[in-house]
């Protein structure tokens, strides 16, 4: 019992240990670190992040190794030091010697330039690609389509020119993929119909032309089309009713003209079907959405439908958002069905939108009210002030009843230089009579007075 104790207690230790350099597996390619330390130094990558002195395996941000090899390498985010953001570039030819590579991102990070040609033959091991938002202009090389293990490639929000390769049809394992965002031109190669494990297409914001490949329609896992804002003509295909898995579809902002295919019914998992902004007429057919229980999100604005809207696409369980404004649709909308919550989310809408204008327009007379209330009271008081300063300097101050006060000092005639009361005054000038008026001055009136003695 103790023997087997033992045997089971050097076997945990073992364990742990082995578990332990697994979790630490240190570089053990000279020729790799060589290549990290050149792309450190060619992307001006700062020491903070892949500090010289460490292992890069385990001490270096975004490095992912297993079994001593490099197989990831994820820079996003990064920060060049000033030198190497003085003059960015894409410059990651070091990557050709990582052979055991199988995902780079550099998402976000400043790498202008083109991609360059050897990608497709030097990085065979690659399974993602993640260039989006790095300022990559120039033509894609069509040496991809021999990164026959990616899963994924990003490329979106980009400066890329030119056309599709075409060769991107080879990519037989790939689940996504992302182009949008960029200067593509030309039209969307058929080859893209082979691509059997696609689930996300993206290629919205480009200036492609030409029509929808019908052969997309072949491409049974596909669950998000995103065709928007190109330059794409013709009718919607018959075949992309065949894609029962798609979630998302997205053809607005484009010139597709014809009507709306009745086959698109079979797009039994639908939640969002954008198509405005395109030239498409006719009657919605009354089969098409009656089998589209799922969908929340219908856009058929900005095209020429006519005719009444089918009373299957008002009563679609679960539809949040319909917008079927500027088109030629005639008859009123007057039934729903009671499980569509339409309505309801609609007359909340419209309430919360005049609840907001009646709040900034009684709030904006509110403010006018109070302004011109402040208004009053500031030049009344200004009024007040200059009236009471007028008062002050003409009149003097007013004493108890109605009559001006009498001076309590004698008045001094300067002519005479004696001095006279108030009283002397009015008795002098016959309490200052009209007959004694000599003339009115600017400053007062002037009367004729005698004294006792008879003297004027």
């Amino acid at each position: 019992m103790v023997d087997a104790g033992r045997v089971l207690l050097l076997v945990l230790i073992l364990l742990l240990i082995h578990c332990s350099l697994a979790q630490h597996s240190f570089l053990n390619s000279t020729s790799e670190r060589i290549a990290l330390l050149d792309l450190r130094s060619s992307l001006g990558l700062r020491s903070s992040d892949w500090p010289i002195k460490s292992d890069p395996c385990n001490n270096w941000n975004g490095i992912q190794c297993k079994n001593g090899r490099v197989t990831g390498i994820n820079i996003s985010g990064f920060k060049r030091t000033h030198i190497g953001g003085s003059n960015p570039s894409f410059s990651v030819d070091s990557l050709v010697n990582l052979t055991f590579l199988e995902y780079f991102n550099a998402s976000g990070f400043s790498l202008p330039g083109s991609i360059p040609s050897w990608f497709g033959y030097g990085l065979g091991s690659l399974q993602v690609l993640d260039l989006r938002s790095t300022s990559m202009s120039g033509p894609l090389p069509d040496s991809l389509g021999n990164l026959t293990r990616l899963d994924a490639l990003h490329l979106s929000d980009n400066n890329l020119a030119g056309s599709i390769p075409s060769a991107l049809g080879q990519l037989m394992q790939l689940s996504v993929l992302d182009l949008s965002r960029n200067f593509l031109t030309g039209q969307i190669p058929t080859t893209f119909a082979l691509l059997s494990n696609l689930s996300r297409l993206d290629l919205s914001s480009n200036y492609l032309t030409g029509s929808i490949p019908p052969g997309l329609g072949n491409i049974d896992s596909l669950k998000s089309l995103n065709l928007y804002d190109n330059n794409l003509a013709a009718s919607i295909p018959v075949e992309l009713g065949n894609l029962s898995h798609l979630v998302e579809l997205n053809l607005a902002k484009n010139s597709l003209s014809g009507s709306l295919p009745v086959e698109l019914a079979g797009l039994k998992d639908l939640v969002r079907m954008e198509i405005g902004d395109n030239g498409l007429e006719g009657w919605l057919p009354d089969g098409l959405f009656s089998s589209l229980k799922k969908l929340q999100v219908v856009v058929l604005s900005g095209n020429k439908f006519d005719g009444a809207l089918p009373e299957a696409l008002l009563s679609l369980p679960s539809l949040r958002v319909l917008d079927v404004s500027y088109n030629n649709f005639t008859g009123v909308i007057s039934t729903f069905s009671s499980n569509a919550p339409l309505p309801e989310a609609a007359l909340k809408k419209r309430r919360k939108r005049w609840i907001y204008i009646l709040v900034g327009l009684f709030g904006g007379l509110g403010f006018i009210v109070i302004l011109v209330l402040v208004m009053i009271v500031v030049l009344r008081r200004c009024h007040d002030t200059i009236a009471n300063q007028k008062g002050s300097a003409n009149v003097g101050p007013v004493p108890e009843g109605d009559s001006p006060s009498l001076p309590k000092d004698p008045v001094i005639l300067s002519g005479f230089r004696d001095s006279f009361t108030y009283e002397q005054l009015l008795c002098s000038t016959s309490e200052f009579d009209d007959a004694n008026l000599i003339k009115s001055g600017h400053s007062g009136d002037l009367f004729r007075g005698f004294l006792d003695g008879g003297s004027p």
